[in-house]
């Protein structure tokens, strides 16, 4: 401490002065404490030499926000990170699942380090959000019926066949129609009907 240090000094018959405070790293040992002397310790001097000392000042702290219990969306999270002064950084390891169609879909989960943390000005706060369990529906049009089922099973679906129909669409062979359009995002173990092409049929359905 700078007494300690002004008493230590003048039992060794020398001055203290203490001059401006230079910065150290938040959470420094330094913080308030002799950081920096001149002339460094070792030096030979005089007796009733002045010895210039400095303590030791760190940055303010930041609070780190509450987006979780705010239930922030990721723009918002990030919006009311960077607004402290910090860097926000998405981690999909801190992502917790939820049920397809829950409300909670896409909102911040968890944030590390948690909220209400004192941490220095520009530090990383990550950021993990609920997501729904969903999977993404194949194109398996003109697809065998194999390869079709093989398709829907391996994004977490189920396949139904129903009877053949004619497609709008001439010259297909394998798969004539399906229930659900490609690329709509349904829940794990949605039924997708499926058709394979006869145009000796009826029209498929519209």
């Amino acid at each position: 401490t700078l007494a300690e240090a002004e008493a230590a000094l003048q039992a060794a018959g020398l001055v203290m002065q203490q001059g401006p405070n230079v910065e150290v790293e938040f959470g420094s040992d330094f913080d308030g404490k002799v950081s920096e002397q001149s002339p460094p310790p070792g030096t030979q001097v005089a007796p009733g030499e002045t010895i210039i000392v400095s303590l030791g000042e760190a940055p303010a702290g930041v609070d780190v926000p509450d987006v979780v219990g705010l239930g922030d969306n990721e723009a918002q999270a990030q919006d009311r990170i960077e607004a402290r002064g910090l860097v926000y950084e998405y981690d999909a390891t801190l992502d917790q699942s939820v049920p397809f169609g829950d409300s909670r879909n896409g909102i911040a989960a968890a944030i590390d380090p948690v909220a209400g943390t004192l941490v220095a000005p520009g530090s990383t706060v990550r950021v993990g959000y609920f997501r729904q369990e969903e999977s993404t529906v194949p194109d398996v049009i003109d697809r065998t019926l194999a390869n079709a089922i093989a398709d829907l099973e391996g994004a977490g679906l189920s396949a139904n066949q129903l009877p053949a129909c004619a497609p709008s669409t001439p010259g297909i062979t394998g798969i004539g129609w399906q229930s659900i359009d490609p690329d709509t995002v349904v829940a794990p173990g949605t039924i997708i009907d499926i058709r394979i092409a006869d145009y000796g049929a009826s029209a498929c359905p519209s």
